[in-house]
């Protein structure tokens, strides 16, 4: 199994390395390319080094997965890119996953990845970007789903409970 992991300025650090170490540790061939030369300014402001730029990733290559980490400032140049929606639309006609974290959604969608049905699980504030969803309630169907649609709304933004619950991931298949 092989995996591409793209590390755009502004990703979450946790939401990329943390992956990155995931996949290594289960001996999966992960190739972290770059949107931006090196060093790469995350979202706390840590240096971090790509291996390769995505443009010098040879198209022709075929990965399992394709890892978008999220983060605000990173999802909005995740978006922008026209490598990041080449390499969206080659994983769906190969019929390759995509793992698309918390904010990255938002790519998916700016590049016409999503389907309306698709179901997807973001960050709720990204929601936003979903005009015309409604997220998911216990008992309602949309294609919006909540992680946690029962989160009290006053649970502190940086508790362990908030942060697990809104970051969650659902990798979509173009099957």
């Amino acid at each position: 199994m092989s995996a591409l992991v793209f590390l755009a300025p502004g990703f979450e650090e946790i939401e990329a390395i943390t992956v990155i170490d995931i996949l290594r540790r289960a001996e999966i061939d992960t190739l972290v390319a770059g949107l931006a030369p090196n060093p790469i300014t995350a979202a706390r402001h840590t240096k971090h080094l790509a291996e390769v730029r995505l443009e010098d990733v040879d198209p022709a290559r075929e990965f399992e997965v394709v890892v978008l980490p999220g983060g605000a400032e990173g999802a909005k140049h995740l978006a922008a890119s026209p490598l990041v929606g080449d390499w969206l639309a080659r994983q769906r006609e190969r019929g390759q996953w995509v793992a698309a974290i918390c904010a990255a959604p938002t790519a998916l969608l700016a590049h016409g990845w999503l389907r309306p049905e698709q179901k997807i699980t973001a960050i709720p504030r990204s929601t936003r970007n979903f005009p015309e969803l409604k997220p998911w309630t216990p008992g309602a169907s949309s294609w919006m789903e909540s992680s946690s649609p029962a989160l009290p709304p006053a649970a502190p933004w940086n508790s362990p409970t908030r942060l697990s619950a809104n970051c969650a991931v659902r990798i979509s298949s173009a099957r």
